[in-house]
């Protein structure tokens, strides 16, 4: 059976609404798990993508075919002397589409970064996926 990306919305839609029922875990989902998809689609769109972190990307193009599925997730993340880290982001919220993004070469800084496994300067290279946020698609598969 081969999900069309109406009836995949649909599926995410039902899932949200699960993900978002009291459960008895507290836990904040402020992690992403995502997932490697198929699409048919074929379109390319171009855009100027602004990011807080590194400013305005002109002339980006976006290959209009989902290539991941990114759904909000929690993880008790154990190092191997046992211990876990207090490190907690906000809620995710929602389930992202990710789109493979192609924008002018350019230079960018390398930035501190502190996460469950340290704090760290990553060098920054180049985007290459897009993730926009899901809307609950109300239609039937």
């Amino acid at each position: 059976m081969r999900l069309t990306l109406t009836s995949a919305m649909s599926l995410l839609a039902l899932l949200a609404t699960i993900a978002w029922c009291p459960s008895a875990s507290a836990q904040t989902q402020d992690h992403l798990k995502c997932y490697r998809t198929e699409d048919a689609s074929k379109a390319i769109a171009t855009a100027d993508i602004e990011s807080a972190a590194f400013g305005v990307d002109a002339g980006c193009t976006i290959e209009a075919k989902v290539r991941e599925l990114c759904v909000p997730a929690s993880a008790d993340v154990i190092d191997d002397d046992g211990s876990q880290s207090d490190v907690q982001g906000d809620d995710v919220g929602v389930e992202r589409l990710c789109y493979k993004v192609k924008c002018p070469k350019r230079a960018l800084p390398a930035v501190q970064v502190t996460d469950r496994f340290g704090s760290r300067v990553v060098s920054v290279r180049r985007s290459r996926l897009l993730c926009l946020p899901v809307v609950a698609d109300n239609t039937t598969p």
